[in-house]
């Protein structure tokens, strides 16, 4: 489990200090694929994901914020469970978020409070709310 010390410092580089570009290279490398992102980013194709990863092209900021949201959420699931759980993590239904997914709880939304709802269906992953 991270420590609230390292929650902080994860918060601190996913919401605000991390270039986009190395946020959306890093949520390739834990979810796999561009379609994933593509997904949780409300786009419909991989392209503007690729052209994000090189920094070719800024995403809006609705889509920057899915995107920050993802990274946070899953970097606590990676820090929690490990690399290999947040893909299924992603898809799996959270009674936090109403038994909907976090990948789609992501792209269904747009407003700030509503994505922030993923760290705590993150931190709750295992306990579904303990």
């Amino acid at each position: 489990m991270l420590s609230a010390e390292e929650l902080k410092k994860l918060e601190q580089k996913a919401l605000n200090s991390e270039p986009i570009w190395k946020i959306v290279n890093e949520l390739r490398s834990l979810l796999g694929s561009a379609r994933m992102i593509a997904v949780l980013s409300g786009k419909s194709e991989t392209q503007s994901v690729d052209e994000w990863a090189h920094g070719s092209l800024k995403p809006s900021k609705t889509e920057e914020l899915r995107l920050r949201y993802g990274y946070f959420a899953a970097k606590i699931l990676e820090g929690d469970y490990g690399a290999s759980i947040v893909v299924s993590a992603f898809w799996s239904s959270n009674s936090h978020l109403g038994d909907k997914v976090i990948i789609t709880w992501l792209a269904d939304h747009a407003e700030e409070k509503d994505l922030r709802e993923v760290v705590g269906a993150a931190l709750n992953f295992n306990g579904q709310g303990a």
